[in-house]
C-alpha cells in the first residue's frame, strides 16, 4: 500500500469512528450549521485568500502596462536619436561638470550611487550607476545628455519597481577612446 493509501485509510478511520458519532450526537439544528459552515468558510477562504488577490495583481499590472510600453517606446526613440548622432557640443566644458550639472537638470542627481572619470580617456569617459531612479527622469538625462554632444556608450537597465529602475551608463565625448 502507498502512503497515500495509507493516509487515505487512516482519514476514513479517524471519520468513521471520531468525527462521525460526533455529528451524530449534536442536533438537527446544529447539524445543519456545521453543514453551512463547512461548505462556506471553504468558498469564503479560496475568495479572500486566492481569487481577490489575484484579481487586484492583475488589475494592477493592467494598470502599469501602458506607462511600461511609453517608456519602452521613448527608450526606443532615444536609443535611435543616441545612435544618429544628434546633437554635438559647441564647447566642451569637462564632462565631469557637464553630467553633473545635466544631472541636476533632469532630477535624476539623487539616485546617482557611483560616478566615476575613466583614467585611461583623460576625463572624457564617466561611469555612472543610479539605484531606483524614475526611468522617465532617467530617460530625460540620457536625452539632455545627447544633445549637448555626449555619447552613451554603454547603458544597462534593470526593473526596480514599477516607474523605477536601477541603471549603469558610460558616457563620453565622441573623440575620447573606445
Amino acid at each position: 500500500m502507498t502512503a497515500f493509501g495509507e493516509w487515505r485509510a487512516r482519514a476514513a478511520a479517524w471519520w468513521q469512528e471520531r468525527l462521525l458519532p460526533w455529528y451524530a450526537a449534536r442536533g438537527q439544528r446544529e447539524r445543519r450549521l456545521l453543514l453551512i459552515a463547512g461548505i462556506t468558510l471553504p468558498i469564503i477562504a479560496l475568495t479572500f485568500g486566492v481569487f481577490l488577490p489575484l484579481h487586484d495583481r492583475v488589475q494592477s499590472l493592467r494598470h502599469a502596462l501602458p506607462k511600461i510600453t511609453r517608456q519602452a517606446a521613448q527608450a526606443e526613440r532615444l536609443a535611435r536619436q543616441i545612435q544618429s548622432g544628434k546633437g554635438r557640443p559647441v564647447a566642451r566644458a569637462s564632462l565631469l561638470s557637464t553630467v553633473e550639472r545635466l544631472s541636476q537638470r533632469a532630477g535624476v542627481r539623487a539616485f546617482l550611487t557611483h560616478i566615476r572619470p575613466d583614467p585611461g580617456a583623460r576625463g572624457q569617459l564617466v561611469s555612472l550607476a543610479f539605484k531606483q531612479a524614475p526611468f522617465d527622469a532617467l530617460m530625460a538625462f540620457v536625452h539632455a545628455a545627447a544633445k549637448a554632444g555626449i555619447e552613451v556608450r554603454e547603458l544597462r537597465m534593470q526593473a526596480a519597481a514599477p516607474g523605477l529602475v536601477h541603471a549603469q551608463l558610460r558616457l563620453a565625448y565622441p573623440s575620447a577612446s573606445r
